[in-house]
């Protein structure tokens, strides 16, 4: 795929901190990265295979959902969590047409358009993805600096517009996180103080 060198130039770049500040590097998402919101909730990523990472939620101190994705970007499941177990009923599968691996590698300036079947509590639905990579760029969180390429998608139900999110990919780990969430007339946005490996 065109724009796969700009994003091996991407990913190696290195997270730079103050003095003493240790950032999370690439070999820290096998024991997984932590990444704190400003409400003292946090989500852990942790990769999975050669194209998949997850990650587990955690609010209020107890782990709610558990997400998997396809190359850090394109979600494959979610699925509730109570006291560690899975809650039955609570699984939401987004099936692709390609394996993970299939799947395009993010790239600045390129997009994916696509037809997937999402499967809410046993009831599929027919939705339309548009995915955007925008321009290289830094994000701060805590005391580390980031490379990342600023994700869009859109998500499209009967011809209509029913969502929008806004994330940030991070090529030297390799998965994204949430910023932003548009539905209807409410936007969710959110604020991470800080990040680093799981020890």
């Amino acid at each position: 795929m065109s724009g796969r060198g700009a994003v091996v130039l991407c990913a190696a770049g290195v997270l730079a901190g103050t003095a003493g500040t240790a950032c999370p590097v690439a070999a820290d998402m096998a024991g997984g990265v932590r990444l704190e919101l400003a409400n003292g909730d946090s989500e852990v990523f942790r990769r999975t295979g050669a194209a998949t990472v997850e990650s587990v939620l955690t609010v209020g101190g107890a782990e709610q959902t558990r997400f998997s994705y396809a190359r850090g970007v394109y979600l494959l499941e979610s699925i509730e969590l109570e006291g560690g177990a899975l809650v039955p009923g609570s699984r939401a599968t987004f099936a692709f047409p390609t394996r993970p691996e299939g799947t395009p590698e993010p790239a600045p300036g390129h997009g994916w358009g696509l037809r997937i079947v999402a499967t809410y509590g046993g009831d599929p639905v027919a939705e339309i993805l548009g995915i955007r990579f925008g321009a290289p760029g830094e994000a701060t969180i805590g005391d580390c600096t980031l490379e990342v390429l600023p994700v869009e998608q859109r998500i499209y139900e009967a011809g209509e517009l029913v969502a929008r999110e806004e994330r940030n990919y991070i090529p030297a780990l390799g998965f994204s996180y949430a910023l932003a969430w548009h539905e209807d007339d409410r936007v969710d946005r959110y604020d991470y103080v800080n990040i680093e490996a799981v020890e």
